[in-house]
């Protein structure tokens, strides 16, 4: 299945003006008649048609291939790395337990603080 990028107009002609959307998005055409509209932020799809005659019942595996044409293979957004080693390990485990640390001393200043505002209040 072949699938091109055509302007609004192009879509709006095939399949409708009340088909464009305002905001970032994308138009594909297939040779089979199906329309996608690619939301270029959120990297989703909506599949429209025209008329009744083609099936817009896609198996999954199809919508992934729609999906992958038009938005591009999927990327993990959470790089792991080939080789891992121990030393690599503790690096991450010593900067992020640096955070968490300062996370809870802020919270125990807060409650001490309100502690204290309350008793010089009620005292």
């Amino acid at each position: 299945m072949k699938t091109k990028e055509i302007t609004a107009a192009q879509f709006s002609a095939a399949f409708g003006t009340d088909r464009i959307v305002p905001g970032s998005f994308s138009y594909f055409f297939c040779d089979n008649g199906i329309g996608i509209i690619r939301d270029n932020h959120r990297k989703s799809i909506e599949i429209v048609t025209n008329d009744a005659s083609v099936p817009t019942d896609i198996s999954y595996e199809e919508e992934l291939v729609l999906l992958s044409l038009v938005c591009g293979e999927f990327q993990e957004e959470i790089v792991i790395p080939a080789q891992d080693t121990l030393e690599d390990y503790e690096t991450r485990e010593k900067h992020s337990r640096r955070p968490l640390y300062a996370m809870w001393i802020g919270y125990a200043l807060f409650v001490a603080i309100c502690i204290l505002v309350l008793l010089l209040v009620y005292r």
